[in-house]
């Protein structure tokens, strides 16, 4: 319920598929991250997506 998926809207083509593909690397990526508490930090995203931005990005150059 974190990432609020029982109210999504997507019920056509490839997006719910997609959605949850992004969903479930959101919440790996947070996992690898360490970050403990994922509603904390989603809060603060929806906040500052920038900051969201920076973490992908960032989280891309770590694994090279």
């Amino acid at each position: 319920m974190t990432l609020r998926e029982d109210l999504s809207q997507l019920r056509k083509g490839t997006a719910p598929r997609t959605m949850a593909i992004l969903n479930s690397f959101l919440l790996a990526l947070f996992d690898w991250l360490g970050v403990t508490n994922v509603a904390s930090q989603m809060r603060i995203f929806d906040a500052q997506p920038i900051l969201a931005l920076r973490l992908f990005f960032l989280s891309l150059q770590r694994i090279k």
